[in-house]
């Protein structure tokens, strides 16, 4: 726990305390730095969630707000980068790389699909990540604004089985984002101990119907 006025008083610096709203009263972007000496055989190299209000984090989990051109907060867009960096496309393209650890000028050279806001692309993934992020009342304001609509506890996608349906459904429609082929997601799909045979045949069907 941290005293927040003393807190508050180190990320503002020489800056006086007007009561601002900082980045740590709002919803955040976290990833793991993901030091590949404390990775188990199989684990992803890239691990990213977002975070609720008030969390403060140390440097092994590093944080970005994603804002829009105009310098607002973007919820919709944080959602769809979680999305999209927690796939397992987007966790192969990055063991390509062979970086030791996982810093912001890492993931900046990630390419990452960016469909207009306005296509069923975008808002189709953005709702799956927000049903499979906004699991309790502490992203209810998440959900709110991201989708535009009231979060209600039914929303929330808590059941093992229904979370794994999802999940599968969400790597389809990267692997549809990022232009792949089905042979081309299929050997992806083999380069990860995470997933099963089973696992395999649901991201599997689930791109097909997507084709």
């Amino acid at each position: 726990w941290l005293e927040e006025e003393e807190a508050r008083r180190t990320l503002l610096g020489r800056k006086a305390d007007s009561g601002q709203p900082l980045d740590y009263q709002g919803y955040r972007l976290g990833f793991r730095d993901g030091v590949r000496s404390t990775r188990g055989a199989g684990e992803r190299a890239l691990v990213l969630a977002m975070l609720p209000p008030g969390v403060f984090c140390n440097d092994k989990l590093p944080t970005a707000v994603p804002r829009s051109p105009d310098g607002r907060l973007d919820l919709a867009a944080a959602l769809f980068l979680c999305g999209v960096l927690n796939s397992l496309v987007a966790d192969y393209l990055l063991r390509q790389r062979g970086a030791a650890s996982v810093t912001f000028s890492i993931l900046s050279q990630l390419p990452v699909p960016r469909p207009h806001p306005e296509t069923s692309a975008f808002s189709s993934l953005v709702e799956l990540a927000a049903r499979l992020t906004c699991t309790t009342p502490d992203f209810a304001g998440l959900w709110e604004g991201a989708i535009g609509t009231f979060w209600f506890p039914e929303e929330a996608a808590v059941d093992p089985a229904e979370r794994e349906r999802l999940f599968s459904k969400l790597e389809g429609r990267v692997a549809h984002l990022y232009g792949l082929t089905e042979e081309e997601l299929a050997h992806i799909l083999t380069t990860s101990a995470q997933v099963d045979r089973e696992g395999r045949e649901a991201v599997l069907a689930a791109y097909r119907t997507l084709g």
